[in-house]
């Protein structure tokens, strides 16, 4: 009998553990946030079991993930609300706290362990947020934009905008707008005030990153969430599709490009595994609304279902021979799917022979960084000082010459916006050339795969 209650008793602890060990991506209360851009070395620590790994772009960030930057590297995680953290070099963080209260209000806490990291803070009504750093912790009552180092020796707090309260033992203190607290972590903790933010050379970066957030973000979709919009409305614009409403399209893509061409199946306990788009703009459309592929157009995004989190995009109306992605059937590492084209190549393309980039038709944006030029512009023919459009592959009519793109690329700004409606119910589309399909081989073993075209079915 007393085996039997034993028995009973383990499994039950077993049970509570195994409960325990899901991550709280699948709690109701859960958060999700985005690794919205990545520079040179960066190493990120899921708490998945395989240790740390290679960043890329468009990561889910959850609760107690640590992300990291070598000598090279640069990151940037961006919230819901638009807010943001950026990492300079040899910076590390970690995400302690990332969940949400009965109120509905976001509670998050941020741990700088080393480094240089600057926020950029819109605080909610009911939220909270605080961030640990050099055996002190700070607290937002307000919106804030500040910076934090930390080292061995000296941990320092500068303040742009707005207020932060701090604590720490018997240390009480607010820090005002350009204001700056520094920290003798070495001699007794002795603390340095300036009435003056006290400037790093990483400032520029920072104030760089912040222009192009400010510049580019204006239009949400009707969305409750802003995280992703800056990059949606950068690479792409909207287009009205009679019977669709308004979609979206990046820019340089062809009739024949397809959204599942570059990113990676990346494993998360407790979810299974989760597709994550190489594309600089590839939040948005991959957790929220759908893929449809329209006639005359090909594939857009529609806006909408924003009250559910989607690891697999939803799909209406493929061609005929599309052939959905599926993930691996076996639990195991990250899988790369690359079709092969792709970003920007530097060429001596102009008289001079100086190097220049191209961008090629189909890339859709990947590779090209933030905010170097007009993509509406260049979208349209016109050629930039330093990028050149370069379109290739195009299967829907003639080739386009040097400085044009393809008919069906983006309009360089977006129509007068309509509702937006659900999609019909799928329906045949025109035989369009043939589509490429994704086609991966199960197994923890495969690392990279490459897109292979299918071919088209007679009709």
């Amino acid at each position: 009998m007393r085996m039997q209650r034993a028995a009973w008793t383990l499994v039950l602890v077993l049970s509570v553990a195994a409960l325990l060990a899901i991550p709280l991506w699948a709690d109701s209360q859960a958060r999700i946030v985005r690794l919205s851009d990545v520079q040179g070395d960066v190493r990120i620590d899921r708490r998945a079991g395989e240790g740390s790994e290679r960043a890329i772009l468009n990561l889910p960030i959850t609760q107690g993930t640590r992300l990291t930057t070598g000598e090279n590297g640069r990151a940037e995680i961006e919230f819901e609300d638009g807010s943001t953290i950026r990492l300079t070099a040899q910076t590390e963080v970690e995400f302690s706290r990332l969940s949400l209260r009965d109120s509905g209000g976001k509670f998050t806490n941020v741990e700088v362990n080393e480094g240089i990291a600057y926020f950029n803070i819109d605080l909610g009504k009911h939220d909270d947020f605080t961030v640990d750093f050099g055996r002190r912790t700070l607290n937002l009552e307000r919106s804030a934009r500040f910076r934090i180092n930390v080292s061995r020796s000296e941990a320092r707090l500068a303040v742009s905008h707005g207020s932060v309260e701090l604590t720490g033992g018997s240390e009480r203190r607010e820090i005002g707008k350009n204001h700056t607290a520094t920290w003798d972590l070495e001699n007794a903790e002795r603390v340095s005030l300036a009435n003056d933010y006290l400037e790093d050379p990483s400032d520029d970066w920072n104030h760089d990153q912040d222009e192009y957030h400010a510049r580019n973000y204006g239009r949400n979709s009707g969305s409750p969430y802003a995280y992703g919009f800056s990059d949606l409305n950068y690479y792409g614009s909207y287009v009205d599709a009679p019977g669709y409403g308004q979609l979206w399209r990046p820019y340089f893509a062809s009739y024949n490009w397809d959204p599942f061409w570059d990113g990676s199946w990346v494993y998360y306990q407790g979810v299974g595994y989760t597709w994550v788009s190489a594309y600089p703009w590839g939040w948005i459309p991959y957790r929220y609304g759908s893929w449809l592929f329209v006639p005359s157009y090909g594939w857009c995004w529609q806006p909408g279902y924003w009250n559910a989190w989607y690891p697999v995009p939803r799909v209406f109306n493929p061609p005929p021979t599309w052939i959905s992605p599926q993930p691996p059937t076996q639990r195991g590492a990250t899988v790369v799917v690359s079709h092969g084209g792709g970003g920007p190549r530097i060429q001596p393309l102009d008289p001079e022979g100086r190097l220049v980039r191209k961008i090629q038709s189909d890339s859709a944006g990947l590779g090209v960084p933030r905010g170097r030029m007009d993509l509406s512009v260049m979208s349209s023919g016109r050629v930039g000082p330093d990028m050149h459009p370069a379109p290739s592959g195009i299967a829907d009519g003639p080739r386009p010459g040097k400085g044009q793109v393809a008919p069906s690329a983006a309009p360089s700004s977006p129509p007068s916006p309509t509702a937006v409606r659900t999609p019909p119910a799928p329906r045949p589309a025109p035989a369009p050339a043939p589509a490429p399909s994704i086609r991966i081989s199960p197994g923890p073993n495969v690392r990279s795969v490459t897109v292979a075209p299918s071919k088209t079915s007679p009709h």
